[in-house]
Parts: structure tokens; C-alpha cells; sequence
């Protein structure tokens, strides 16, 4: 069995009987599930999606999920954006550098 996080992106590799869950959907896992008298798989709780909409919460077998790398909430593609405050007041920073320079370079003549 593999060592799969709460809120790892999995997908379906079965239907699901009595909803619309379907083969190929993505879910997030929210709870592991141990093993019962009546169930003696462990499973897992997801919340599956379909066009960025909750489709449905469920409960299924491990065997029943394909795990995926990503983990909901983290966002490896993200990279830093400076504050706009941050390049209005370097944009500015350089405009006075520009005219103090130029009124310096005038007293000079």
C-alpha cells in the first residue's frame, strides 16, 4: 500500500454504484478508513469533483483510487509577484534619482 496525504488528488479507477461518480474522476482524499467486520479493506473518504464543482462525497476500498502527486492547497507552480506598492514606489524611487541627476548635472554647468 502506498503512503498516500490527507488532501492528495486521486483518481477513480471504478463507478461508483448509486451515484455519479464515475471511472476517471478526481477527488481529494479527507479521511482514512479503517478496516471493519463488514469491510475489511481500508478505504478511503473523498470528495470528488467534476468542472470544479463538489460532484459528491464517498466512501471506497484503497484499491479503488489511482493517487495522483498533487496535494490540494499546494501550488508548486506558484511564484512570488512583487505587491504593486512595492513597483510603484521603485518606479518612483527611480523617476527622482532621474531628475536629481539631471538637476545636479545642471548646477555642475
Amino acid at each position: 500500500m502506498e503512503n498516500i496525504k490527507l488532501f492528495q488528488w486521486v483518481e477513480l479507477k471504478y463507478d461508483v454504484p448509486n451515484s455519479f461518480v464515475r471511472k476517471g474522476d478526481r477527488g481529494v482524499i479527507l479521511d482514512y478508513l479503517k478496516p471493519t467486520k463488514q469491510q475489511v479493506e481500508p478505504g478511503y473518504n473523498l470528495q470528488v469533483f467534476r468542472d470544479g464543482e463538489t460532484l459528491d462525497v464517498i466512501s471506497v476500498p484503497i484499491s479503488w483510487v489511482i493517487p495522483l502527486p498533487e496535494v490540494w492547497g499546494e501550488n508548486k507552480t506558484f511564484e512570488p509577484v512583487p505587491e504593486p506598492l512595492s513597483i510603484l514606489g521603485a518606479g518612483t524611487a527611480i523617476a527622482f534619482g532621474g531628475a536629481f541627476k539631471r538637476k545636479l548635472a545642471k548646477k555642475k554647468k
